[in-house]
């Protein structure tokens, strides 16, 4: 029923004699050629040994942890997509505002578009920490796929409308393996064919294919829209400024595929372009089945080489802390920099739509800044490497600094902000900045939670068995059912913030951490259409760790 377009010659991503393992891509396949790397593999180009078992992050609290590969996945997913408004926004002002700038602010447009294309190179050595697959992963699970297409259709309801496009799912089999990551590569993959330019038909169609081999316990599953899929297995780098709209969304595309193949790859799957009998061409991927997997005996072993486990871990946290903290940590920098620049010494120069354009990506850089930090503390909080340097302080004047920053916000939607604390001082031994960091996230998430003419409170007291410190809205209360689940990684509700405002999913998670780190606890009480509660109960004397 389905075959490769030249007969004896595979695509990218099929079997061959001489192909990369399943479903990984080359560095030619990935459209750039091998770059040298002196310091020693911090790019997206580092090599890496198939032999690297990517399991356990964390030292401490084994409940939080997340295989490696989960956390990388997650951050690719949540970075490309302010990344693709960056860099659209920008091309915009390349082609329409050059004339009108000053030195100082082509300058600062200069650097803007050169550190977009460089975290648009950069973004996809995230990839590089998926491992080869080597047997069956605690987390995996069996995974209803129409089910989960059917979420996927609901989710997206909107891209379906403004592409006129919809989404068939003729009964699928089900497959086996990591839930969160299964979820992850079908939305892609839907979100993949309704942005590339070559789709030719309204309706997207995934079936099931030709059966495997029984022994492989893999199950085919094709991807059918009318168009032709080799083209986006070459991910190319092209000037920002003078790719044209149609080109800039088929490289996210294509960088969507890159998120479907190296899912499928951390499976044990493949990724590659074929044709149906028809001569139409489309796209298949093999997933293990649920009724059958094989189970590597070494699979629960960490190993390379001539390394021991202590040290693979390290090497692997110390590839992604450099990952984040440096290659897209310093371009987001700069992009945000460079957009102050613009909107503080525009004058009367640009016009509306320009000056909204680079709001736009002054919101996204900003948003993809803040999701860097999280992902670095959280990186540090699973492999141990957050410290505390505590103090006794007056929590009154840590509570008092944050409402006052947080007012501009809260006056922007019209909520009323209180502070609420005693006239005697409150002393408590925490480590200042991070005290303030877990109470701006909660401040931050009951604003964006709370209709404007709401309420949000602040407050903290001494009791005696130590401080506690809360906030409560008037928000939109978070469902009884959904409560449990706040405060691990990636955690999202069924509750939309007011204004759409954006969140990474990992402050509640990071917030409830440095709290356990104080030795202190952190609760919940909400009622869905009334508003929430969160209180942080710190202890008299804390552990420091």
């Amino acid at each position: 029923m389905f075959k490769h377009r030249r007969e004896g010659e595979a695509w990218p991503g099929s079997p061959g004699r001489n192909s990369l393992p399943p479903g990984r891509m080359s560095v030619r396949q990935q459209g750039r050629e091998p770059k040298s790397d002196p310091g020693g593999a911090r790019g997206p180009l580092r090599s890496r040994s198939p032999h690297r078992r990517l399991s356990l992050l964390s030292k401490g609290a084994a409940g939080d942890a997340k295989p490696l590969d989960v956390f990388a996945i997650a951050a690719f997913r949540m970075l490309k997509d302010p990344l693709h408004s960056i860099e659209t926004f920008s091309r915009f002002l390349t082609q329409h505002v050059t004339i009108s700038l000053n030195l100082v602010q082509m300058e600062a447009l200069r650097q803007l578009v050169c550190s977009a294309r460089e975290l648009h190179a950069r973004l996809p050595g995230i990839l590089n920490l998926v491992p080869l697959w080597r047997g069956k992963d605690q987390d995996e699970d069996c995974v209803d796929v129409n089910d989960l297409l059917s979420h996927v259709k609901s989710d997206l309801s909107e891209m379906f409308s403004r592409r006129e496009a919809r989404l068939s799912h003729p009964d699928l089999p089900r497959v086996r393996g990591n839930p969160s990551l299964m979820r992850v590569l079908f939305e892609n993959l839907v979100v993949v064919s309704l942005r590339r330019k070559s789709r030719r038909f309204h309706e997207i169609r995934i079936s099931s294919g030709p059966k495997n081999n029984t022994n492989s316990g893999l199950v085919t599953f094709v991807v059918f829209d009318g168009g032709e899929w080799l083209s986006l297995f070459e991910f190319h780098e092209r000037e920002l400024g003078t790719r044209s709209a149609a080109a800039d969304r088929e490289d996210v595309a294509a960088m969507g595929l890159m998120l479907v193949r190296s899912i499928v790859d951390r499976h044990g799957g493949r990724v590659w372009s074929g044709l149906q009998e028809n001569g139409l061409p489309c796209l298949l991927l093999s997933l293990p089945a649920a009724e059958h997997v094989e189970i590597d005996p070494a699979a629960d072993t960490l190993t390379v080489l001539g390394e021991t486990a202590v040290e693979t871990s390290e090497l692997l946290v110390e590839d992604c802390l450099a990952t984040l903290g440096h290659d897209l940590r310093t371009p987001a920098c700069t992009i945000v920099s460079s957009v102050d620049v613009l909107l503080e010494r525009e004058g009367a120069l640009m016009s509306t739509e320009q000056r909204n354009a680079l709001k736009r990506i002054q919101r996204n850089s900003s948003f993809m800044l803040e999701l860097l930090e999280d992902l670095l503390d959280t990186m540090r909080l699973d492999a141990g490497r957050l410290h505390l340097q505590v103090e006794t302080c007056d929590i009154r004047m840590l509570l008092g600094d944050i409402v006052e920053m947080a007012r501009l916000q809260a006056d922007q939607k019209s909520i009323r902000l209180v502070l609420s604390i005693p006239s005697a001082p409150v002393e408590a031994t925490v480590d200042p900045s991070k005290m303030r960091q877990v109470v701006q996230n909660l401040v931050s998430n009951a604003l964006k939670f709370t209709k404007p003419g709401g309420a949000v409170e602040v407050g903290g007291r001494s009791e005696s068995s130590g401080v506690t410190i809360w906030v409560r809205d008037t928000g939109l209360g978070i469902p009884e059912s959904e409560r449990a689940s706040l405060f691990k990684k990636f955690s999202r509700t069924s509750v939309r913030a007011t204004l759409g405002e954006k969140s990474t999913g990992l402050g509640l998670f990071i917030s409830s951490r440095l709290v356990r780190l104080h030795g202190g606890e952190i609760e919940v009480q909400s009622t869905p259409g009334e508003g929430s509660t969160f209180r942080v109960l710190l202890p008299s004397q804390p552990a420091v760790g």
